[in-house]
């Protein structure tokens, strides 16, 4: 009588799925890791500020010219065109002599690489144009000023195209 073996072939481990799997966990942790430190490194954190001694300084400085803006009665309209790359401003009130250009600057939200400035030319009673360029899409802190006055607001693009602009009382 001859016995039988019951040998199963076996496989080399290279051919097994679960060493892949295993091996495959630390290999993602470790591309992952490269990957937060190479966006870490590359990218600008726009939100730190540098001296926060001279930021307070400023604060009063800069209340001082919202107030004013209250006292001038400023109130206006910012309307973007975003296929021209123009930004048109409306006066609707404004008591006193209004100046003959408008300091407009865009400020994005978090990432301080996309702000831009823009000088606004009167180009009617009333009425102030300026080139804009594109702006990425996002939200946008605004900020008119003119001399020692200033009025703020925010705008999302591409959703919102228009704004007002105008002083709290």
């Amino acid at each position: 009588m001859t016995t039988m073996s019951l040998k199963t072939p076996t496989k080399p481990w290279y051919k097994e799925p679960w060493p892949w799997v295993l091996i495959l966990i630390p290999f993602t942790a470790v591309i992952m890791g490269v990957i937060m430190i190479t966006l870490a490194l590359e990218s600008e954190d726009g939100l730190v500020v540098d001296d926060y001694y001279w930021k307070g300084k400023q604060i009063n400085q800069v209340l001082e010219r919202d107030h004013r803006a209250s006292a001038l009665g400023v109130d206006t309209r910012l309307t973007l065109d975003l296929i021209k790359g123009q930004v048109l401003v409306q006066v609707v009130e404004f008591n006193g002599a209004q100046p003959e250009t408008l300091q407009i600057d865009f400020l994005h939200s978090t990432r301080s690489g996309f702000d831009r400035s823009v000088t606004l030319a009167r180009i009617a009673p009333d009425q102030y144009q300026g080139e804009l360029g594109e702006l990425v899409p996002g939200r946008w802190d605004i900020q008119m000023s003119a001399g020692d006055w200033r009025v703020m607001g925010s705008l999302n693009v591409p959703h919102e195209r228009s704004i007002r602009l105008s002083a709290e009382p």
